[in-house]
């Protein structure tokens, strides 16, 4: 699957390994989209990790998102039936409000 292209602000789009495991790296928590067999939408808050288990340099990392194997998300990602949509947010220190 490919990274979605931003259409606006395209010089703020990165899409190398490098940063988007530092985005991961700076933040625990992701949002998991998919909608579910009856046309719903849901969004859930989960603990996402970015990253490659093997020591094969030619292996891609991937995301790795905590929870029970039986819930109708995980059955959804292990039969590859539907896209699943994660989104991070990195927050650089320093750039926060007030």
């Amino acid at each position: 699957m490919q990274p979605a292209t931003l259409h606006r602000h395209t010089d703020r789009a990165l899409y190398d390994t490098d940063t988007i495991t530092s985005v991961f790296a700076s933040t625990l928590f992701a949002h998991v989209a998919y909608t579910d067999e009856g046309g719903y939408p849901h969004c859930v808050p989960m603990i996402a990790l970015y990253m490659c288990l093997s020591e094969d340099e030619n292996e891609q990392p991937a995301v790795y998102l905590h929870g029970h194997p039986t819930t109708k998300l995980m059955e959804m990602v292990k039969r590859r039936e539907k896209f699943v949509n994660v989104t991070v947010a990195g927050v650089k220190k320093g750039e926060g409000r007030g």
